[in-house]
């Protein structure tokens, strides 16, 4: 427990480490925030590989816009593309997330419940291209005027 306590305050800064290698976040961005916790990472041990990488998240639809439940074939045509182009994928089949927005082109409001697909990738160029187009043939597949997808910044402490 007290191990716990003490971990607890190192990490949200109440205690100062021990160690001289931190990050401080004040005005920098989140990439250069990442950048110097990987450099801190690698700095600390060299022999760890770290890779950054993107986990992408997929939020489609379980009802259409009429109320009308989505097709389950339409889960699994996503889900396979996923695992052809990276070769793994994960889903929160239980879980949903509820949503609410408004098309900024119409004002028209949409409240949707979604289940998500997430997937970790390089950070490449040619992964975002992808997953423009991927929104794009969901957003036809699924008969929505939007799909999210999002990104967010991973280091991967896995070894090569």
């Amino acid at each position: 427990m007290m191990a716990m306590l003490l971990l607890t305050g190192v990490l949200s800064g109440i205690w100062p480490s021990a160690s001289p290698l931190h990050a401080q976040i004040n005005d920098q961005t989140s990439s250069a925030t990442i950048d110097q916790l990987a450099s801190n990472l690698t700095q600390a041990n060299s022999e760890l590989p770290i890779k950054q990488q993107l986990k992408a998240e997929i939020l489609v639809p379980i009802f259409y816009n009429n109320g009308t439940n989505v097709e389950a074939e339409k889960y699994r045509i996503l889900f396979e593309e996923l695992v052809n182009q990276f070769g793994a994928v994960s889903s929160e089949d239980n879980n949903v997330i509820n949503g609410y927005w408004i098309n900024p082109q119409d004002n028209k409001a949409y409240a949707d419940k979604n289940k998500v697909y997430w997937i970790l990738v390089p950070d490449t160029e040619e992964n975002r291209q992808y997953f423009i187009s991927l929104q794009n043939k969901l957003e036809s597949l699924f008969k929505q005027e939007s799909i999210l997808i999002y990104f967010t910044p991973v280091l991967n402490l896995l070894p090569e």
